[in-house]
């Protein structure tokens, strides 16, 4: 469907490239991306009913185990694992289960597809830009790699942050009238603001990491569209008007587009330490 989907979306720009050069009447290519807009449409609705069916499915099945898992765990699994690390998996992690995850996946692969689409149309215009896409992705590759570990471990620090601090405040409300007793809430407080802080830390030097990432990603794509600009300007004569105007929006296109893709995909391996 995915495959089908960008076949159609890459054919309805190359039939706007065929309209603007014309050689039919306005009819002909109207109810041509008539047609191919209503074929779209049907494979983006079949598309998001076969993805929303398997997401539920699948989330239905990971949450009963994990249930079954926790309500016929021995008592001592209880001593081990506090209340607020049980929470934890129930509600942040099984987000990142039913919603991120499938997200994340589907979109990754369709920026895939997308990507390859634009590759075969700019290979088409000359097979130069293939050494420069290349070089590129080798480059954009070395950048992800670096991009991954460190942000797969900085989530896992951030998920492994943020059970002390529903187990703390799980805790406080259970003994809330021993703690005022005590005249101990600017205590608990103090420690509730420290829990915060520490989870925010983890949070903050993960999207900070990811803004680097993407800048170094922008600033890669930007020399794949210097190369086909030039390509285009230097072959201008034999490729005609529309097809390079096509051409250099893709080449505009490409680049963000791998970049896209490469987050997502590193996205989504951080995502996937809500399984562990």
């Amino acid at each position: 469907l995915l495959a089908a989907y960008q076949a159609a979306d890459v054919a309805s720009r190359v039939w706007l490239m065929l309209w603007v050069a014309g050689g039919h009447s306005q009819q002909y290519y109207v109810e041509g991306y008539l047609y191919l807009g209503v074929g779209i449409a049907a494979l983006v609705l079949v598309r998001v009913l076969v993805v929303t069916y398997a997401t539920l499915q699948s989330a239905a099945v990971l949450h009963l185990r994990m249930l079954a898992g926790v309500l016929f765990a021995p008592m001592a699994f209880f001593d081990a694992h506090p209340t607020g690390r049980l929470l934890n998996r129930f509600t942040n992690d099984t987000a990142a289960l039913d919603e991120r995850i499938p997200q994340s996946l589907t979109t990754a692969i369709d920026e895939v597809l997308q990507i390859v689409g634009m590759a075969l149309v700019l290979l088409y215009v000359s097979p130069l830009i293939l050494g420069c896409m290349l070089v590129l992705l080798a480059a954009m590759y070395a950048v992800t790699r670096g991009y991954r570990y460190p942000a797969r471990d900085i989530r896992r620090i951030e998920s492994v942050t943020k059970s002390p601090i529903l187990s703390h405040f799980v805790e406080s409300i259970a003994g809330r009238d021993t703690i005022r007793v005590f005249g101990a809430q600017d205590r608990f407080q103090a420690q509730n603001v420290d829990l915060l802080e520490a989870s925010a830390r983890s949070f903050y030097a993960f999207w900070c990491s990811t803004s680097c990432y993407v800048n170094f990603l922008e600033m890669l794509g930007s020399v794949l569209l210097l190369v086909t600009g030039l390509i285009v300007v230097h072959a201008r004569s034999s490729l005609g008007a529309a097809f390079g105007a096509l051409a250099i929006s893709y080449a505009y296109s490409l680049p963000r587009q791998v970049m896209y893709m490469t987050r997502h995909l590193a996205e989504l391996e951080v995502e996937f330490v809500a399984v562990e």
